[in-house]
């Protein structure tokens, strides 16, 4: 039941990447699983994940062979298990890069999230739809943001509280660009 929950999550909510692996902040924060990204009516038929640092490629292959990839990076409360953030980069169904941000509850979400590079200004990204897990945003990488997610040391994306401070949540870039070429090598 947990696996079918899963799949419908990351088939509706996510379509072409997947919320993957969990990525440890020494203090607080666990490492779990990353689940591969599946096809809404076909069932995965083989599924693969490779790490990369701290980004995990996770693939998968339905019956009918469609092959769908995702690299991510996630982070949450080793203490509540509750999501501090997730980032993934996968393709959408035109093949283009997308980029799914994933928020926890509890900001203010007229004001979107701002995806930054090396605590450069960031692009707006506006919060799609949240679910009782988290809020949801997805923005297409141009060439120009490929290009500087290759070169990057930090990533980050900010929210604004309810209270108007923002707060920033900072993903690893340790093993990005390796997962981001295989990634685009397995080209799904």
């Amino acid at each position: 039941m947990k696996r079918i929950a899963a799949l419908v999550f990351v088939g509706l909510a996510l379509a072409p990447c997947a919320i993957a692996q969990t990525k440890s902040d020494p203090a607080k924060a666990t490492t779990t699983a990353p689940k591969a990204p599946a096809a809404a009516k076909s069932v995965a038929q083989k599924e693969w994940k490779e790490t990369f640092d701290d980004w995990v490629l996770a693939c998968a292959q339905t019956t009918d062979g469609v092959k769908s990839c995702a690299i991510s990076q996630s982070l949450s409360n080793t203490k509540t298990r509750q999501l501090i953030g997730a980032l993934s980069i996968g393709k959408d169904k035109a093949g283009k890069l997308v980029a799914n941000l994933q928020t926890p509850l509890g900001f203010s979400v007229s004001e979107g999230i701002k995806l930054s590079l090396d605590g450069q200004s960031g692009v707006a990204v506006p919060v799609k739809t949240c679910l009782p897990n988290g809020c949801l945003g997805i923005v297409e990488l141009d060439q120009n943001m490929i290009g500087q997610l290759r070169k990057s040391t930090e990533m980050s994306m900010t929210l604004q509280s309810l209270q108007a401070t923002p707060v920033v949540i900072k993903f690893s870039a340790k093993g990005v660009v390796s997962a981001l070429e295989k990634l685009l090598k397995e080209g799904a």
